[in-house]
């Protein structure tokens, strides 16, 4: 696929299912990362997705929550 289509002009739902599309191809061991494919508009939205599909997915445990770095929760809305 083409993440920096998917990023920049999919929906957040587009988002979440190419993340969980690689995370179940590359395995317990592989990496979902912007690098350098994130290009400069990218939907705030997109990014949160993003951030959401990693957090409620893990080979080992789960969390109950997904702090946002910087912020004693997990309400990224506030920071948009």
């Amino acid at each position: 696929f083409d993440p920096v289509k998917v990023m920049l002009q999919g929906t957040p739902e587009d988002v979440r299912q190419a993340v969980l599309g690689c995370v179940a191809a590359g395995g317990a061991t592989s990496f979902i990362m912007a690098g350098c494919e994130i290009p400069d508009g990218t939907p705030a939205e997109n990014l949160l997705a993003q951030y959401n599909a990693l957090c409620g997915y893990s080979y080992h445990h789960v969390p109950d929550t997904c702090e946002v770095p910087g912020t004693s929760n997990a309400n990224w809305s506030t920071l948009l």
